[in-house]
């Protein structure tokens, strides 16, 4: 999947000024047939590096990753401004049950792909978070063997 590039700008002095890049909040399910309702969730600068790092391409991925993979990117939310509001919205989808941000929630807080994604899905509509874009991979009949 191709990510939307980082605009540029011409800074005052007519330099080319790259923006710092966005901050993304990623959730992972394995690839492993007896492993499906496995789920990573994450955040990051770079989705398709720390994909890579994940599914030990190259070096870097968390420990709990390296049990369950291969791994494979089902959703990615972008629009973070910053790391520490990225942060926010990673706490709270990994804490539910003490979350201040879900308190409205009434559905499944178990940490399975099942469960995780229509929290995540609710989360987005809420006033916080409600402009931040969001791509929603749902896997075929072929990848989910």
């Amino acid at each position: 999947m191709a990510l939307i590039p980082r605009d540029r700008y011409s800074g005052l002095d007519g330099q080319t000024v790259y923006p710092e890049k966005p901050w993304y909040v990623y959730v992972l399910r394995s690839k492993e047939k007896k492993h499906r309702q496995k789920i990573y969730i994450g955040k990051t600068n770079e989705p398709d590096r720390r994909l890579r790092q994940h599914n030990q391409e190259i070096s870097g991925g968390a420990k709990y990753t390296k049990k369950y993979g291969p791994w494979e990117r089902v959703l990615l939310i972008q629009g973070f401004k910053t790391e520490t509001d990225a942060l926010k919205f990673e706490w709270a989808i990994q804490h539910p049950s003490v979350s201040k941000r879900l308190r409205g929630y009434t559905g499944n807080l178990k940490r399975s792909y099942s469960a995780r994604v229509p929290l995540i899905l609710w989360l987005l509509k809420q006033g916080d978070w409600s402009y931040l874009n969001y791509w929603l991979h749902t896997p075929n009949k072929e990848s989910s063997t």
